[in-house]
Parts: structure tokens; sequence; C-alpha cells
């Protein structure tokens, strides 16, 4: 066995791998060899190399990778389910640590803060999801709820769940905010007519609808700004 081991130009690859990362960072490594190597923890004694070119190929870029969901990472040659759940997890566990990096002060008080903190906690969100920015009287951040996630997410927004929210933190003015993953920076109709309700909504409970902010992988919009809000 020791001489196989000898003999074999593959043995202790990983090790040598896990040393250059050690010692390096990863800064340095080709998006393949990232892959090859998150892929050690998830398939023991098998050469990953092959596997990590292929699920580049297979779904067009390194970070579309990370983009797919578990059942079509699992569905690729040489995969299994537990390698494709590992693979599926990575972006949300960073995007855990972006917000509990954000568990600090906020004060919200005009669009270039919302914006700001909007774009890191939709960083890495590849779903529609809806988010409610609960603000205090002098616009001190309280909370910020995931209200809804999946296709159509604001279609699906449950009014009863929002309101026992806002009482629960005692916000004095609501920010919405949604997404739109792979779509324009504009609001629907739909967005509109939501919005229309919403602030009617809550200013049955005397909280004020600050504003709804749209966003892309690339830009965030304000509604209030598009005239779609009325001001206080």
């Amino acid at each position: 066995m020791a001489q196989e081991k000898k003999d074999n130009p593959h043995a202790g690859h990983r090790m040598r791998l896990r040393q250059e990362y050690a010692a390096q960072g990863m800064d340095h490594f080709p998006y393949h060899k990232v892959l090859e190597m998150l892929l050690f923890y998830a398939i023991p004694q098998r050469d990953t190399n092959e596997l990590a070119h292929r699920l580049i190929e297979t779904f067009g870029s390194f970070s579309r990778v990370f983009a797919a969901d578990v059942e079509s990472l699992a569905a690729v040659k040489g995969m299994s389910y537990n390698a494709a759940v590992l693979i599926h997890m990575i972006p949300d566990i960073y995007r855990r640590i972006s917000e509990d990096q954000l568990n600090r002060d906020w004060v919200l008080n005009n669009d270039a803060a919302i914006a700001e903190y909007l774009k890191k906690r939709y960083d890495g969100r590849s779903r529609e999801t809806v988010m409610m920015l609960c603000l205090d009287n002098a616009c001190k951040l309280q909370s910020c709820i995931v209200l809804s996630e999946g296709d159509s997410a604001s279609a699906a927004l449950d009014f009863r769940k929002l309101s026992e929210h806002v009482l629960r933190f005692g916000c004095h003015h609501v920010i919405l905010a949604h997404n739109h993953p792979g779509g324009i920076c504009r609001p629907s109709t739909q967005d509109i007519r939501l919005t229309e309700q919403l602030s009617r909504f809550l200013s049955l409970m005397d909280i004020q609808l600050l504003d709804h902010f749209i966003l892309t992988e690339s830009d965030c919009r304000s509604m209030a700004k598009m005239g779609l809000i009325n001001q206080p």
C-alpha cells in the first residue's frame, strides 16, 4: 500500500492543495481549483478536478454553479447529493455572514444609507424576496424581516403577518423592498398597486410607509423618488 501511494502522482494532492490555500489564500486559485477543493469535503477519495471543470461547463460560469438549485447540481455526472447541498449552501452562508455584520446601529434617513443597507441584504439572493424594514421615530432600524420569498413573492404578501411584525417592533415608519432577479429596476403595475394598498393599511395603525425600493443586481431605485408614494 505504501509503495502504491509512492507511485501515485496524485497521492497527497489534497493535502498539498490545503497547505497552498493555508499559506497563500485563494486569490491566486483558478475557479476550477476553488471548486475542486470545496468538493473534497463532500466527495472523499476521488479526483474532483474533472468534476469541477464539468460543473463550470454545465452551468456556464463559476458564479452560476453557486446559483444553481440542488436538483440541477445533483444531476451533473459525478455529483452526489451531499456535494450539491454543500455548493448550494455557500451563497446562503455568505449572506448570513453579511447579515451578522449588519447587526449594528443603522439610521436609515436617506436614500444612500438605505440603498447601502439593502444591497448588503440582497447580495446573493437569486429568488424574488420581499423585505420590510421597521424604523423608530428617528429612522433607526429596529428590524429587517423577510415577508415572502419565491416566484411572485410580492403577490403572496400576507398583510396579517406584516401587521404582527410592525406591532411587535413598535414601528413608526416602514420601508418595503423587493428584488427583480434577472429583471429590470422598474415597478410593475402589481408593485404599484401593492404599495398603495400597503400604505393605506399601515396608515390605519398610524404607521407611515416611507418608501418601497426595487433592486436588481446592479441597481436600487426608490418608488418615492418616482413619485409613486406620497412623501411625509
